[in-house]
């Protein structure tokens, strides 16, 4: 991946915004474009064309990476307002529009010459570098938009690896090990599904950090099966308050699962410093 989008252009220092989807592959480009040292700036799928424009312009994106269902709204941005290439993830066939980003991936590797791999070698990322530029929800003001570099990403990871006898007052933070296996539901263009992804394991969940509105439909369906949460330990629930009627009746539900509500509009291991969890079920 990462060889493919620097035969496309894409270099150390690139701002590339994307709008697109949850996919496998969405995360394989995040990887691979802050791994050569470009900085990403994922926005939701569901904003609209001037959404775009104001955010892409605002971070001054220089490539958009997109899916072909979504490209409609990207063709129709202003160029008098982002100037932006565009890469399209999905498609197989490149036009004088974008670049098609599977067919990159299917070329042969002989690109590699010596001189583009000292090129490379020669542009190191560094930990105070720009990674990822997240817009924030606008929930007290303005969006406005989050730098993280690469020691954050990092940082966030070290902390998830830890917490192991790490107490906030009187609460004991949870421990994950490498036998935990975290299940995120959440978009990965926020924070909070990105981020938590990186530590994401295949199979047999027994961590998932939900917002309300999916601990409500937990509260609620009439399929809810126990037994295929058999392997849940823990339901992080965060981004807003969460009635104790709602967790207990939840709890009742699924009863071998501990809920841990996290205060103010982030889970803890994002950034322990400024986030409280706590858990009385």
């Amino acid at each position: 991946m990462r060889n493919a989008l620097i035969r496309i252009g894409i270099q150390h220092g690139d701002i590339v915004g994307t709008y697109l989807g949850n996919s496998s592959d969405f995360i394989a480009f995040t990887l691979a474009a802050i791994g050569i040292g470009a900085i990403l700036v994922p926005l939701n799928p569901a904003y609209k064309t001037y959404e775009i424009e104001k955010y892409f312009k605002k971070a001054s994106v220089k490539w958009i990476l997109t899916e072909e269902k979504l490209f409609e709204k990207i063709r129709h941005l202003k160029k008098e307002n982002i100037e932006a290439k565009i890469i399209i993830l999905d498609s197989t066939e490149e036009t004088l529009l974008y670049y098609s980003l599977q067919s990159y991936l299917s070329k042969n590797n002989s690109f590699w010459t010596n001189e583009v791999i000292n090129d490379f070698q020669n542009k190191p990322v560094q930990e105070h570098n720009e990674a990822i530029i997240f817009f924030s929800s606008g929930t007290t003001g303005l969006p406005k938009g989050v730098i993280l570099n690469h020691n954050t990403l990092i940082a966030n990871v070290e902390l998830v690896r830890k917490t192991q006898g790490i107490k906030c007052g009187k609460y004991e933070m949870v421990s994950l090990s490498g036998t935990d296996v975290v299940y995120g539901v959440l978009p990965y263009f926020h924070a909070g599904g990105l981020l938590t992804l990186f530590g994401l394991l295949g199979l047999g969940v027994t961590t998932a950090l939900l917002v309300p509105p999916v601990l409500k439909f937990l509260a609620v369906t009439p399929n809810l099966n126990p037994e295929a949460f058999h392997s849940l330990k823990y339901l992080f629930v965060g981004s807003a308050h969460v009635k104790k009627s709602l967790i207990e009746t939840v709890k009742r539900r699924l009863p071998k699962t501990k809920i841990i509500q996290c205060e103010l509009s982030s889970f803890f291991f994002l950034n322990f410093l400024k986030i409280y969890c706590f858990s009385n079920f």
